[in-house]
C-alpha cells in the first residue's frame, strides 16, 4: 500500500483509496511517512486527502470531502 500512496505516477484515485486503507493502522512514524508523501503531491485533491487520512483527529465526514476533490483526468496533465 505504501508504494502506491507514495508513487507520484500512480492514479489519485488510487493513491487516496490506498492511504484511507492504511489510514487505520498508522503510528506515529506512518502520519508522519504519510505526510512527507502529502508533500510531494501535485494532483488536484491528492494532497488534501493525503493530509486528511495522516491526522487521526480527521472525521470520515473530512475525509469524503477531501476524496470528492481527487480527479484522475488530472493523470493527463502530469504526464
Amino acid at each position: 500500500m505504501w508504494r502506491i500512496v507514495e508513487a507520484p505516477n500512480t492514479a489519485p484515485t488510487a493513491r487516496c483509496g490506498a492511504a484511507v486503507a492504511l489510514r487505520a493502522h498508522l503510528d506515529e512514524a506512518g502520519h508522519r511517512r504519510m505526510l512527507s508523501a502529502a508533500r510531494g503531491a501535485v494532483a488536484p485533491g491528492v494532497r488534501e486527502t493525503l493530509e486528511a487520512a495522516a491526522r487521526a483527529s480527521t472525521s470520515d465526514a473530512e475525509l469524503a470531502e477531501a476524496l470528492a476533490k481527487v480527479d484522475d483526468r488530472s493523470m493527463t496533465s502530469l504526464a
